[in-house]
C-alpha cells in the first residue's frame, strides 16, 4: 500500500474511536486527577507565557485535550489533526468552551507529518501518543523543526508502547468495535510504523538529534503509573512509563 493509503487507514480507525475518546479524556472518573499531571508537563517544557502571544501548534491533536490544556495556560494554540471525527469533537467542545467564556483553540484537519504553515511561524510545537504512529517520524520531525522560530521548541510525550507488539486481547471503544485496534495494528502493518515496536524511548530522543535539536532531554513523566493501578486499563493494555521528549531549535 502506498503511504496516503496506509495513513487513510490510520485516520478511518481513530476517527471511529473520537468520541468515546475524548470522552474518556474529559469526563471520566481519572480525568479529573490526570489534568494537574499534564498541566505541570507541558508548563515546564513549553516557553514561559507574556504579554506577546507564544504560538503553539499541537499536532496529532485528536479530540484537543492537550489542544485546549494550553489554550487555558495562556498559550495561543493551533490543532491538527488527520482524523475529521476527532477534529469535530474538538470544534464541538470548542463551542461548549466559548459559550461558558472559556478558552479555545483554532482546530483543522491536516497531515502531522507535513503541515501546511509557513516556515518560522510558531513557538513550540507539541504531540503528545503521536510519534508511534507516524508513518515517517524522522521526515516529520525535520518538517515540524522548519515551522519553529529560532530558539523554539519541540515537546512530545510518548513511549515504548509495543515493543513485542500488540497483545491479540486488546479492547478500545469504539464505533468499529472492540477489535478495532488489534484489526488495525496487525503486525504487517506496525512494519510501517517504525516506532511503533521501539523498545527504548532513547530511538524518540535520537529522532531529536538526528533533527538537528540542541539540548534534547528525555524525562520520565511521573504520577501516570499511579492512576494505572488506581484506575485500571482496557483490557490487553499494560501500564507503561512514558516520557517527555523536549528540543530546541538553534537560534
Amino acid at each position: 500500500m502506498t503511504s496516503p493509503e496506509l495513513q487513510n487507514i490510520l485516520n478511518n480507525y481513530w476517527s471511529g474511536r473520537a468520541e468515546a475518546y475524548h470522552l474518556n479524556q474529559t469526563q471520566s472518573e481519572r480525568a479529573q486527577f490526570e489534568r494537574p499531571i499534564w498541566e505541570k508537563v507541558w508548563s515546564k517544557a513549553l516557553p514561559i507565557v507574556s504579554e506577546e502571544a507564544v504560538k503553539v501548534l499541537d499536532l496529532g491533536c485528536g479530540s484537543g485535550y492537550v489542544t485546549h490544556l494550553l489554550s487555558d495556560c495562556g498559550y495561543e494554540t493551533i490543532g491538527v489533526d488527520g482524523s475529521e471525527e476527532m477534529i469535530n469533537q474538538a470544534t464541538q467542545e470548542n463551542g461548549l468552551r466559548r459559550s461558558t467564556g472559556r478558552a479555545t483553540a483554532i482546530f483543522q484537519v491536516g497531515d502531522a507529518h507535513d503541515p501546511e504553515f509557513r516556515e518560522g511561524s510558531f513557538d513550540a510545537i507539541t504531540s503528545r501518543y503521536v510519534l508511534w504512529t507516524l508513518l515517517d517520524p524522522q521526515a516529520a520531525i525535520n518538517r515540524w523543526v522548519s515551522l519553529l522560530k529560532p530558539g523554539g521548541v519541540i515537546a512530545c510525550v510518548d513511549a515504548a508502547w509495543y515493543p513485542k507488539g500488540i497483545d491479540a486481547g486488546t479492547e478500545v471503544d469504539s464505533v468499529d468495535g472492540p477489535s478495532a485496534f488489534v484489526e488495525t495494528y496487525t503486525p504487517e502493518f506496525l512494519r510501517n510504523l517504525p516506532m511503533s515496536t521501539t523498545s527504548t524511548g532513547h530511538n524518540f530522543a535520537e529522532l531529536f538529534h538526528n533533527a538537528g535539536l540542541k539540548e534534547v532531554t528525555l524525562t520520565p513523566i511521573e504520577g501516570l503509573a499511579e492512576l494505572d493501578q488506581r484506575f485500571g486499563l482496557s483490557p490487553g493494555h499494560e501500564s507503561t512509563p512514558q516520557f517527555l521528549f523536549r528540543g530546541i531549535k538553534s537560534s
